[in-house]
């Protein structure tokens, strides 16, 4: 069966698609019935056009883990947890440990745009309202003062000469503005600009933090999904790093899984490499004795997840003042250096 050309899926998609898929399977209708059901209830071209593809490669007798590698818009992963789950008769469990991941890594891709798209937005209002203010403002107060027979001075000539040069310059203004919202829009929409707006996070220091624990977050989720499919610590490991693109993180998650493969136990590998905090290893470590490593990971994941969450929500909480003080001042600056002499200039008159 010949592979389908088409996009990669969305975080979003494949949550839909599973959590659909697993609840069909799992009530005991075929998986063909389901594909069926799923194409009748959808309007999404892509997804119609991926479930008559699938719909085909199984009538054609193909196993559905197979279908799902054909398509070409599953990651690797997924689909050897599909194989795995055919392989176990736990097909629908796995399902629904990817609706669970792919759920978790969509809410997070959506606090991080979240997160971004709130100070950008402020940024370009902000200096939206400082052109207008210098090059529209500033010149009628120019005109006042010279109506008055007097100049600026200080402060105030200084942003006149700055109108001056903006009005010069506004279509390179303007372009510099339109060539920001296109930034914005590629680390916004594109898949590829989103991993490249996350390794700039990772590159600058007061954000690396920051970038290692959404990377973490996504890392422990893979772990804990592929824990749930049945899978060894060393092939957990493994298919886990493929959801990690930082660095840092993906150098000690190889050496945890080099330690692994020489014997030494997932609880020791990850604590001696320092990917997870000696408190966590020591909690897989107990775990592990009691047969409950699933808990374990669980608790850790969710552990990541929340404080991902509430850095965001710290950033957003320490933004939104600091960028409303800071054009507050800019503006009442721009005001006041104008006004005021104005205000002594009329005094004096009166």
């Amino acid at each position: 069966m010949a592979e389908q050309r088409q996009k990669p899926l969305s975080s979003a998609l494949i949550f839909h698609f599973f959590e659909q898929f697993g609840t069909l399977y799992g009530s005991g209708i075929t998986p063909v019935e389901a594909l069926e059901i799923m194409q009748r209830d959808t309007d999404n071209r892509e997804i119609t056009k991926l479930l008559t593809f699938l719909s085909e490669g199984m009538d054609a007798g193909d196993p559905f883990s197979l279908c799902v590698e054909n398509s070409g818009v599953f990651p690797g992963y997924v689909c050897e947890l599909l194989r795995l789950g055919e392989e176990t008769g736990r097909l629908d469990e796995v399902c629904g440990s990817l609706a669970v991941y792919y759920e978790e890594q969509d809410d997070l891709r959506s606090s991080i745009r979240n997160a971004v798209t709130y100070p950008v937005v402020m940024l370009l209002m902000m200096f939206a309202v400082i052109v207008v203010l210098v090059t529209q403002v500033m010149p009628l107060f120019s005109q006042v003062f010279e109506q008055l027979g007097a100049s600026m001075s200080g402060v105030s000539l200084a942003l006149l000469r700055m109108s001056e040069l903006f009005s010069r310059s506004y279509k390179v203004l303007a372009g510099l503005m339109v060539l920001a919202l296109v930034l914005f829009l590629y680390f916004y929409q594109t898949a590829r600009g989103q991993k490249q707006f996350l390794a700039l996070l990772s590159a600058f220091p007061p954000t690396r933090s920051f970038a290692d624990s959404i990377a973490l977050t996504r890392f422990t989720g893979a772990l804990k999904m592929t824990q749930a499919a049945g899978m060894g610590p060393d092939r957990c490991l493994a298919l886990s790093m493929n959801v990690v693109e930082n660095e840092r993180v993906r150098e000690r998650a190889e050496k945890s899984l080099e330690l692994l493969s020489a014997g030494e136990s997932f609880s020791d590998s990850v604590g001696k490499t320092g990917l997870f905090p000696p408190f966590y290893a020591s909690m897989l470590r107990v775990f592990a004795r009691a047969g409950r490593m699933d808990q374990a990971m669980n608790f850790i994941a969710s552990r990541y997840r929340r404080d991902t969450d509430q850095r965001i929500a710290r950033a957003l909480s320490a933004i939104e003042p600091a960028l409303v003080m800071i054009l507050s001042v800019i503006v009442g600056t721009i005001l006041l250096s104008v006004i005021l002499p104005l205000m002594g200039m009329m005094t004096s008159i009166g």
